[in-house]
Formats: C-alpha cells, sequence, structure tokens
C-alpha cells in the first residue's frame, strides 16, 4: 500500500492515543425491557411523524432539523446502548418527549421553540455527510428586548466527557454554561462527542456558528471561541488555524502538540512525523499575532503545560498571550484566574475586529492548504506540503501599496481593494487594476523569474484547478 494513504490512517490512530491517554471504562447499563420497548414504541413514534413533515414542501429544512436532532439522538442511545447511568434512561424519554412536542408543534406551523430563550437545542444537517448535528445556543436574559441588537456570539467548546452522547449533550447542554448576566449569545456545539475538534469536530464549529448567523443577528466582528482541557485544545487549535475569524481566542489546558504530550520519546517515521504539522498547534504560535490569544489554568494542572509553551513559543515572535494561573487549582475549568481571564476575553470583545480590511499588518504561518487565509490574503499553492509557510507584512502608510514577503508560498491569492499596488518579495506588482478589475481576488504565481500576476483568463484557469493542484480542502495528505 502506498505511503501516503497509509499515512492518513495513523494520523488518525495516533490521536486516537490522545485521546484515550487517560481512558474511562464504561460500563452500560440496559434499561429494563419495559422501559426499552416504550422507548423504541415512542421512537418509531417520532420517526413517523418526521418523516410525515418530510413530504410538506412548506416546512423549513432548518426547522426539520430541530426536530430530528431528537429522534436521532434517541436512536443512537438505544442502537448502540449507551445507558451510561440510569439518568439516561430518564433523559432519552424526555428528548423524546421534546421530539413529539416539537413535530406536532412543526405540523401545526407553530415551532415554539424558536421563541424561546434561556438554553435552546437547535440541529443542522452537516455538509460532511447530511447528519443532523444538535448544537446549544443560550440567550441573555433581556434579548427579547433587543429584537434588532446585532450581538456579540461565544462559542464554547467543550471537554472531553466519556459518557457524554447525543441524549446526554441535549439533556444537559452546555455544562457550566455562560453564567448570570451575559450579554452575548452562547454557543455550544456537540463536535460528534469526543474527538478532541479535529476533523469532522472542527467542521461542527464551523457548521454551527453558520447556521446561528442564519437564524439570528450576530456581529460577526465580534465572535469569541474558547474551551477548556479538549475543548482547550480545540481552541488552540482552531483558534490559531483560522485567526481571522474570531475577536478573541481562550484556550484553557488542553495540548498543542504530539510529542510532549504523550512523552512520546521516539521519531515518528517521516510520512508520520511531517502531517503532525496539519495540528501540532505549537507549529501556528505565530498567527497570534493576529488575534487576540488569552489564556489561564491550574498551578497544580499537569496541562497548564501547554498555556506556558505556547506563550514561550509566542513570546519568542514578540507576541505577548496573557496567562492567568490560580496557583493551588488543578483541572477545573472554572476557577479565580478563570473571572480575570474572562474579563479579558470579554475587553476583545467589545472591541471587536476591526472592520475591513481588517488589520492592515499580518504574521501568518502555515503548512499546508487547509489553513490558507488570513485578512485579506489566500496561500493557494505551497513549494513543498508541511514545510513552514509563511506571508508577513502589510500596508505601507506613505504609499498605500502593500508590502509583503513570503516562504515557501508557490501561488497566492489578494484581495482588490487593498492597495493600488503590491510588492511581493522585491517584485512591484498591479493588484486593484489587476485582471481587468473583474475578480475580487487577484492570483499571483511564482515563476523562476520571481512573481507573475495572473490575468482575467489564466484566473479562471486557475479557479479551476485542470491539474488538480494540491489546494485548499484538495489538499490530501
Amino acid at each position: 500500500m502506498n505511503r501516503l494513504c497509509i499515512a492518513p490512517v495513523l494520523f488518525i490512530l495516533i490521536f486516537c492515543v490522545i485521546f484515550s491517554s487517560d481512558p474511562v471504562r464504561l460500563q452500560a447499563q440496559s434499561p429494563s425491557p419495559e422501559d426499552q420497548a416504550q422507548l423504541e414504541k415512542q421512537l418509531h413514534a417520532l420517526q413517523k411523524q418526521i418523516s410525515e413533515l418530510k413530504k410538506n414542501p412548506e416546512i423549513k429544512r432548518e426547522l426539520l432539523a430541530d426536530v430530528e436532532v431528537y429522534a436521532k439522538a434517541a436512536e443512537w442511545i438505544l442502537r448502540h446502548n449507551e445507558f451510561y447511568k440510569p439518568q439516561y434512561v430518564k433523559d432519552t424519554f424526555q428528548v423524546l418527549k421534546t421530539g413529539q412536542q416539537r413535530a406536532e408543534q412543526l405540523k401545526a406551523g407553530k415551532p415554539e421553540w424558536t421563541e424561546q430563550t434561556g438554553t435552546v437545542i437547535f440541529g443542522y444537517y452537516s455538509k460532511i455527510d447530511g447528519s443532523v448535528q444538535p448544537y446549544a445556543l443560550t440567550f441573555p436574559d433581556d434579548y427579547k428586548e433587543k429584537t434588532s441588537h446585532r450581538w456579540p456570539l461565544h462559542v464554547e467548546l467543550h471537554g472531553r466527557g466519556g459518557k457524554r452522547n447525543e441524549v446526554f449533550f441535549i439533556a444537559h447542554p452546555n455544562g457550566k454554561g455562560p453564567g448570570k448576566d451575559h450579554d452575548w449569545l452562547h454557543l455550544d456545539p456537540f463536535g460528534r462527542t469526543d474527538n478532541g475538534w479535529r476533523w469532522s469536530g472542527e467542521e461542527d464549529v464551523h457548521e454551527a456558528i453558520a447556521d446561528v448567523k442564519r437564524r439570528y443577528l450576530i456581529d460577526k466582528q465580534r465572535i469569541t471561541l474558547r474551551g477548556f482541557s479538549m475543548g482547550g485544545a480545540g481552541t488552540w487549535h482552531i483558534g490559531l488555524h483560522y485567526p481571522s475569524l474570531w475577536c478573541g481566542v481562550g484556550p484553557g489546558a488542553g495540548f498543542v502538540d504530539f510529542y510532549q504530550y504523550q512523552n512520546y520519546k521516539d521519531k515518528l517515521p517521516h510520512y508520520q512525523d511531517k502531517t503532525l504539522h496539519i495540528y501540532d498547534s505549537i507549529d501556528y504560535a505565530l498567527n497570534s499575532a493576529n488575534v487576540p490569544v488569552v489564556t489561564y489554568g491550574g498551578g497544580k494542572d499537569k496541562q497548564l503545560v501547554s498555556s506556558t509553551r505556547m506563550v514561550e513559543k509566542a513570546k519568542s515572535e514578540d507576541i505577548e498571550i496573557p496567562l492567568y494561573i490560580s496557583p493551588d487549582a488543578g483541572h477545573q475549568s472554572r476557577m479565580p484566574a478563570y473571572q480575570d481571564f474572562l474579563a479579558k476575553l470579554l475587553e476583545h470583545s467589545k472591541e471587536g475586529r476591526p472592520a475591513w480590511p481588517g488589520k492592515k499588518q499580518i504574521r501568518f504561518i502555515t503548512y499546508t492548504p487547509k489553513f490558507n487565509e488570513c485578512e485579506w490574503v489566500r496561500i493557494e499553492e505551497l513549494d513543498e506540503m508541511y514545510e513552514p509557510t509563511l506571508v508577513e507584512g502589510g500596508v505601507d502608510e506613505e504609499t498605500g501599496n502593500l508590502i509583503l514577503t513570503t516562504e515557501n508560498v508557490a501561488a497566492l491569492s489578494i484581495a482588490r481593494s487593498i492597495a493600488p499596488k503590491v510588492e511581493l518579495d522585491g517584485n512591484m506588482l498591479p493588484l486593484e487594476s489587476a485582471a481587468n478589475g473583474l475578480l475580487p481576488q487577484v492570483y499571483f504565481v511564482k515563476s523562476n523569474n520571481g512573481w507573475d500576476v495572473l490575468k482575467y483568463e489564466d484566473s479562471k484557469t486557475f479557479i479551476e484547478n485542470p491539474n488538480q493542484r494540491k489546494r485548499h480542502n484538495l489538499q490530501g495528505p
């Protein structure tokens, strides 16, 4: 078998080891025969209601997802016998009851849950596999008093629960919750249980945010990402791989690499070692230059080292990441330092991201076309995969032109409106007037003689990618 085919599988196995480094033995307890029969009967009835609702073309797809997510949760817990505690039986009955209530409301054209506040469960159909996925959204107390207000959004990623499934998540959606008197919408994604917010879990974060944006007025300049433990690992990862999406990034604990976190002494084969650059967040510390990052942890928590290492790595690039520590705290998400941590994040939320064109100076690193965008620049192709790939620079205040230096970049695109011209590694090229001014992004390809700006027709061919070169979402491994 080709090594390139083996590498992704082995890479997934590596991360399975990471997530199970402290395994929890799960002993399911089946419901009583009477409860089992009643649950299956109610599930069948709900599934039948949903099938009938799907025949009505006037019912919005997003509202169907809000109902179907309850049926899926019950169907999966029954199929896989994931009743880890006696409470799960009661929770499953409640999930089915709520699903049936929603189905009846939707049939009557009165989906009352869309008018509820507090914490509400919603669903969406994932573009990955078409499956319905849940998330929880918590509203501020005064939400209904400000119907035309654009709200800040906080996205909080949960830690590893071991006994978490969709029934448990729907019944107990947001753990500690946003607290009292919060003035933002608070999103708790499910992230397909405990996959470290990688792969499909990462995509679930983006899809849940997009679904919230479709339903509610969200201030896209004031979206905060945070999380603790496995949620902290996900926050380090997603926050630094997509630095232009957030007004603040707040990870606590978690892990930021493979070797040190796993205490793995021997170097992996090169085809595995190189692909660790996809998700080792420590390699992306430079991107904290583009988004405010705040971290915290307990002085007695072994995972505090993830925060201290990231702070040190950022400091080596002349970037400051504030770190708040509760000396006597262990591995717990709420501690005295959490209040200072949250206060700092709220400062960044209040300020928000700068409006278009965003930050005019960037320092961006990646190792793969998967994570390729920062502000107004996109790295389209790399010279060599899984090697440090950089774009640094910005708008010159005197001339108004863009001055950028690159490393390991084979092709990139830049938003036309950012500057009249761009100097790429010493080559001065048109930007605003390039490609006849017909495309929002201007494409540049590196040649033996420096950089070339693509004309309109060449740009269209480049976008079509007829040779199937490694690009964003076509990058492999």
